[in-house]
Parts: C-alpha cells; structure tokens; sequence
C-alpha cells in the first residue's frame, strides 16, 4: 500500500513536469522523484531483506523467469491465476497475508505448548524442537521425558488459504540456542504443529486437519523442502548435502517462485520472453492474427490429450521421482509437454505388487497404498485426480482431458476452476450423444433432476481431502458388486441413504442388465449408508458422514433419521470423522448452529453427542414404515433399534488407516 502511494506521488510529479518546463519547477519536481524513488528503493529494500531473508534463495536456472515476466503481456491471465488458490498454495507469510491469529495465543495439545505472537510484520513461535520431535518418532513416548529441547523461531511460509493455512517456520540460527545444545539452522521448513481452519476461523493441531489414525503424541510432518516443494512452487532445488560437522543433513534450498505459477502449466518462459521482449515483435503477432504455435512456449490447449493431461497429472497424482538423487540436488525435471513417465512413477493400485519403483516406496511408508486407494484400485484420495483418469475408458479409449471440464484462466469460480464456457453436464454429453438425445431414458430419473446429472451417477463423492467428500476422477459406472467386495461407496446408495445395498444391485439389474446378486441378510435388510457409518473403516465412516448430510441425499431419503448417526459419529476415534459429522449435521435445522468442538476431551464429545441425541430425539419426525426398518428405527414409535445397532457397531473395522492428503 505504501509504495502504491509512492507511486502515485511519483507519476503525478511527472506529470507536473511535463506540464511546467520553467527551470525552476524542473529543478524541484526532480528534487522531489529522486526523494521519492530513494524512498521507495528504501522501503522496497527493506521488505525484501525482511520477507526474504529465511526463504529459499532466488534461483537462476533451467530457463525460469517467474510470474512477473508474464504480466505485461497478459494482464488477464496474470489476473486470473492471480486469483487462483494455486498462487497461495505456498507463499511468503507475515502479519499482512496471514489468515492465522498470532496476538500472542498460547496452544496446547498431546501435552505440547506453542506460543505464536507478531513482531511488527513478522510472525514468531516458541514451540517443540520439531528437529527434535522427527528425530525421536521411532522412540516411545515415555522415554521422551517432559522437559523437551524448545526453538524460538520465525514463521516465514504458509501453504494454502481456502479451506486451511499451515505454516512453516525454519529453526533458529540464534548463536545463544545453539551453545544452549540445539543444532543450528539446517536450512529445513518445518511443519508448525497447528493449523488454521478458515470455515471454523480457529487453530487445529496439524495431525488432527488430516484423517490419521488417533494418537496421544505429536507427529510431526515432512520438511517443506522434501515433500510440498514437488508440486507447490516453481523450480525449486533442495540442494540437500552432508554436513560433517553435525553428522546430518543440510539444505540449501532455492526456488524460482513459491506458489504454482505460470511456468508451472507452460513451461520455462526465458526463451518465450526473449523473443518476445521487442514491442514490434508482439504486435506484430497479434496483428497478423497468427495462430500458429509459438515453440518458445508450451500452451496444454495445443498439447496431446495424452500430454495435455500429464501437465496435471505431475502434480495431481500419486507418484515418485525415478531420479530421487538428481532431484535431492536440482529439483524435479519434468517440463510441461514432457512425456510424464520418463520422469515420473505414477502408482497404480496392486494388491500383490511387483514393481521396484513401488516395493521401493512401501519400504519407506507400508501403508501408501490402503491410505491411498480402495481395494478396487480406485484412487480416494484428494489432489491426485490424473490417477483416477488413468482408470477412466473416457480418457484411455476417449479424448475427454482434464481440459474437457477445467480452465486455467477462464473458469466460473478458483474453488474448482470449473470451465465457464461448458457444464460438465455438456461436456459429457458431447461425446454421448445417443443418450442426450433423451436423457431420462437413459438415467431411469426426470430431466433436470439430480439423478439425471451425469457427474452424479459416473463421478460419485468417494474421495476424501479437506475435511469434506469430493467427486472421484475414475469416471465409471455404479456397481453393488463393486461395493460389497471393495467396500467403496457407489453413486445410488450415496443419493438413496435409505436403502439397502441388495436395492442397488436390483435396480441396476432391472434397469442395465447388470449381473443378479444375492447378498448376505444385512445388506438386503439394512441401508448400505448406514452399515458403512457402523461398521466401516475410518474411510467409509467419513465419507458415509459427509453423504448423511449431502443436499441431494436428504432430499432423496428424507431428512428425518440422520442426526441419530451422525450424533454416534460425535465420538468417533477419529478427529477427522468428528469434524465432517458435525459439519454435516449442522445442515439439519434441528442442529443449526449447534455447539461441538471435534478435537475438545473424549468426556466433552460424550456429553455434546448425547445433547445432539437429545435434540434429535425431542424433535424428530417418524419416517415412513418403508423407510424406518431399513435405518434400524422402530416403526411405530420411531425409537432406534439399540440392540441392532449396537451389534453392527461391534463389528466396525478399526484398522489404522492414513489417508495422506
């Protein structure tokens, strides 16, 4: 804001001077840029030395020229990324950009105290060692002790803005913390252990903003430097080596821009804007109307479908680097047009696998796989959308490409950057056109319905991120089969909450030809929503949560039964689990507004379930007999069935499961 009144000041005197040429105003108005430029050189100088001196370097490599370049040419664009959650995905942090509440607040959770409080513009803690804490995961608790090393440090990134913002800080150089027995500064960003949640606007622990199994300790999170660098800014090189001195290791990280920028979609632009630099040269394209490709550039719309998508997938997948250590010292390699495998291993769901690359990867963490797909090889978890398309015919056999529904620049809102131009409805039915032609005949539900809605029926909500359901990118049809085998959710029980896994599998038969099933007595008895919130893993349990208290859902099944289960899920192992249930079950007017905090004490949970229990039960309404015995509800009064509940409850799976967002 200063230097944009600098600015003003600056172009008004100008203006003046050009105006006046007396001598004497020359000679003031000169006098009067030359303090205003110093000042805002000053100002300008400061800043940088302020925000930048913990940040990675500025790297000069690889042809990368940053965002800044693109601006002038493209001013819309420029806005339009500007705009984009993917510029925050990780930024510069101080008391102007920060959504996190740091008016000296005191933290405390799994018996771990972090201060945070501001310093002019600067953000600080005082928290746990995190070089400690990732040192002695592997050592039990109760040998830690309770006097842990403690690191006064300054807060200098933050990734994310939309749903949540987590923080990193880098440990202190401080000679007086260092001769206090701490290891100086490794050059590391470490995870702060607490996260602001934006809809609830208040801080979270981390490990509690992620659908982990519950734990009584700390767990801190990978280095910036080794694990969102990837894919959440541009050109980074974690430079990491060997210090002898201290036995461990050192990063001297640069990046050429925190954030996904321009040059991430479209490639190094130094060429591009060499070329380009002459005003002649640029409107001289743009007056001759010459559309031909620009070679010093990539454009994904000009891309293969196959490479286009892969522009995507290097971020938006579940993968590793094959050259983990080139990319230690210089960072990832691949270039938008590149062909992705020849960089890049995308993992693909094996329940015996074999390849090295893969065997390599569950060596380091055993549980990538079941935290990251359902058993039908169905990727569920969130941002890694090109593994679904990979298992998709329209993409595989068909042309549809991330490209066919989302827009970089011209898209209706930044949550999901959905094309402005084109409905995903419409986007389908282009290539189906024998079903648009009459499209209830097709669905077996009325026009302009939710049943008619393609994205519905072929791109259910199984997979999970941010505390909410999001649409998978396996675009495939509803199978009972399917979900009684693997357990993931299909399209027509997650809208019909109310029925029974057998009522699926009986439509789809009746309606599409799909093999006759028999199933066990409690799926031809019992809705498959509601087996999924009594006796599924963590996974199914969160995502049956979120579907309970779905829009479509309560006006498809009523909105009469579902705070009894979601008020059972108020006390779920899983903070994650309780954070969607509560946020679902505020949807019900019964539960507008109603008070639960899903990381309070396990006595706080029990007492708010039973008071979300009690609201349910003094103001429900008796569903319909055909309805009732399906969610284990007494038909006549209403009252639930404790006895059948309980039982299926008994039986809930409580594998540890991670799903690693």
């Amino acid at each position: 804001m200063e230097l944009a009144v600098l600015a003003f000041f600056a172009l008004a005197t100008a203006a003046w001077l050009a105006r006046d040429t007396s001598p004497r105003s020359r000679a003031i108005g000169v006098g009067v840029l030359v303090v205003l430029i110093a000042v805002g050189w000053s100002r300008e100088a400061t800043r940088a030395t302020a925000d930048h001196a913990l940040l990675p370097s500025v790297a000069e490599t690889a042809g990368f020229t940053s965002s800044s370049s693109c601006r002038a040419c493209h001013p819309s664009r420029y806005a339009s990324w500007h705009q984009s959650y993917h510029r925050t995905m990780t930024q510069a942090i101080d008391a102007e950009n920060a959504l996190g509440d740091f008016d000296d607040v005191t933290l405390v959770t799994r018996g771990r105290t972090t201060r945070l409080w501001r310093r002019g513009r600067e953000l600080w803690c005082d928290t746990v060692d995190p070089y400690w804490e990732m040192a002695n995961q592997a050592v039990p608790a109760a040998q830690l002790g309770n006097d842990p090393p403690r690191v006064t440090a300054r807060v200098v990134m933050a990734t994310g803005s939309h749903h949540r913002q987590t923080y990193w800080l880098r440990r202190p150089a401080d000679p007086s913390q260092v001769a206090a027995g701490l290891p100086p500064d490794d050059g590391a960003y470490h995870q702060l252990p607490w996260t602001w949640d934006v809809a609830e606007a208040r801080w979270i622990p981390t490990q509690d903003s992620f659908l982990t199994p519950p734990s009584e300790r700390v767990e801190p999170g990978l280095p910036w430097n080794t694990s969102c660098n990837l894919c959440h800014s541009v050109g980074t090189s974690p430079h990491l080596t060997r210090d002898p001195e201290h036995g461990r290791e050192v990063f001297h990280t640069s990046s050429v821009e925190l954030g996904i920028a321009c040059e991430s979609c479209h490639g190094p632009a130094e060429s591009h804007v060499d070329l380009h630099r002459s005003p002649w040269q640029r409107y001289r394209r743009h007056l001759s109307g010459d559309d031909e490709a620009d070679a010093t550039i990539v454009d994904p719309r000009r891309l293969t479908k196959a490479r286009s998508t892969e522009v995507c997938g290097q971020c938006h997948s579940f993968h590793k680097e094959l050259d983990l250590p080139r990319w230690r010292d210089r960072g990832v390699t691949f270039r938008p047009g590149d062909v992705l495998a020849d960089t890049k291993r995308v993992f693909r769901f094996a329940a015996e696998p074999t390849d090295p690359v893969l065997l390599q990867h569950l060596a380091y963490e055993p549980d990538a796989l079941a935290g990251r797909f359902w058993k039908d090889g169905t990727i569920r978890v969130a941002g890694r959308e090109y593994n679904g398309l990979l298992e998709s015919a329209c993409h595989t056999r068909g042309e549809m490409s991330c490209l066919s529904c989302h827009a970089s620049h011209a898209y209706e809102a930044p949550a999901d950057q959905l094309r402005a131009d084109v409905s995903t409805q419409q986007a389908c039915v282009a290539c189906h056109a024998e079903i648009a032609r009459d499209v209830p005949a097709h669905t077996h539900h009325a026009a302009g319905s939710g049943g008619s809605d393609c994205v519905n029926c072929h791109m259910p909500h199984t997979t999970w991120g941010l505390f909410t359901a999001m649409r998978s990118h396996r675009i495939d049809s509803p199978s009972a089969k399917t979900s009684f085998e693997t357990g993931r959710p299909n399209a027509c029980n997650q809208c019909h909450v109310d029925r029974p896994l057998q009522w699926t599998a009986d439509q789809l038969a009746a309606w599409y030809g799909h093999e006759r099933l028999t199933l066990p007595a409690k799926h031809r008895e019992v809705s498959a929503t509601v087996l999924w919130t009594l006796e599924g893993d963590a996974a199914q349990r969160a995502i049956a949560a979120w579907t309970l208290g779905w829009e479509e859902s309560r006006r498809s099944a009523g909105a009469d039964w579902q705070p009894l289960y979601l008020g059972m899920l108020l006390t779920d192992p899983y903070a994650a689990v309780r954070r969607v249930a509560v946020d679902a079950l505020r949807r019900f007017p019964t539960h507008a507004g109603f008070a639960y905090d899903f990381v309070a004490s396990p006595g706080q949970q029990t007492e708010r379930a039973r008071a979300a229990l009690g609201i349910w039960q003094a103001r429900r309404v008796r569903p319909p007999e055909s309805r009732a015995a399906n969610v284990l509800l007494d038909a006549a009064s209403g009252e639930p069935l404790r006895s059948r509940i309980a039982e299926f409850s008994a039986h809930r799976d409580d594998t540890p499961l991670r799903i690693i967002e």
